[in-house]
């Protein structure tokens, strides 16, 4: 497993005062594709952050559409074990949070993560609240919209990526691109996904104004996403995802989560 390095946030009045046990680990190694251009304005799409005094990103997330409006999706070895609390960043900015932070109050895996951390179901769905210091006080897709809920794409399907290699000090990136497969996981061929961009929203039929679409996976699974900051993997999304994103539109009680994988052999 590759492990996250902090990056504070610029801005120094965000904190949060909600206390939810959970911990953060993100994949890859440092470093960059080269030639990466910034993507275009994704709100939807932010960086989660971990918060034990100077909140630092860990990995990206993106609210999925629900009827309270209060759903992310991210992967789930980002949010497994112990440590502080984490809030979520739309839109996130070198180092800012230009659309407000919402912490998060429940998380929610599927049966086989929660058993043994499998790596079949590394995706975890999370409901967030608006955080102290947030003037916005409302549900975040009312703020930054959000991603409907897919499942798998088919062998050579297009797909746009977008996460925050912390490396870019807080640049979303993106990357458009066709669906390979390895074993039972997605591969995705993009330069530059680096240490962060675990949880990184997989898009089908993105608009190319708002930048929303389809969520058909999220950076994650095998070797808790891939071992190159050149080819990712992800987690096929099922039937058992749809039905783990309903417990959590629901607010039905949340998961206990079991510690984080084991390091992949990277």
């Amino acid at each position: 497993m590759r492990t996250w390095r902090p990056s504070p946030l610029a801005r120094a009045g965000l904190a949060v005062a909600v206390v939810l046990v959970v911990t953060a680990t993100a994949r890859r190694s440092t470093g960059d594709g080269p030639g990466i251009p910034a993507a275009q304005a994704r709100p939807s799409i932010g960086a989660l952050l971990r918060v034990t005094g100077a909140p630092a990103q860990v990995c990206t997330a993106a609210v999925i559409d629900s009827v309270a409006g209060d759903v992310i999706v991210t992967a789930a070895h980002c949010v497994s074990g112990s440590t502080g609390a984490l809030m979520f960043a739309p839109g996130y900015r070198s180092g800012d949070a230009p659309f407000g932070t919402w912490t998060v109050t429940g998380i929610y895996v599927a049966p086989e993560w929660q058993a043994h951390a499998d790596p079949d179901a590394d995706y975890a769905f999370l409901v967030v609240s608006p955080s102290p210091n947030n003037h916005l006080d409302k549900p975040v897709e009312q703020v930054v919209g959000g991603d409907r809920l897919g499942t798998a794409p088919a062998l050579g399907q297009h797909v746009t990526v977008a996460g925050y290699p912390i490396a870019r000090a807080g640049q979303l990136i993106a990357c458009a691109t066709r669906i390979e497969r390895a074993q039972e996981y997605l591969k995705i061929l993009c330069a530059g996904f680096s240490a962060g961009t675990s949880g990184s929203p997989i898009l089908q039929g993105a608009d190319p104004v708002t930048g929303l679409g389809t969520v058909t996976g999220v950076i994650g699974g095998l070797d808790t996403g891939g071992c190159s900051d050149d080819v990712s993997y992800a987690s096929p999304f099922t039937t058992v995802t749809a039905q783990v994103f309903a417990r959590a539109a629901a607010k039905s009680p949340a998961d206990r989560l079991p510690l984080p994988p084991s390091p992949s052999t990277c």
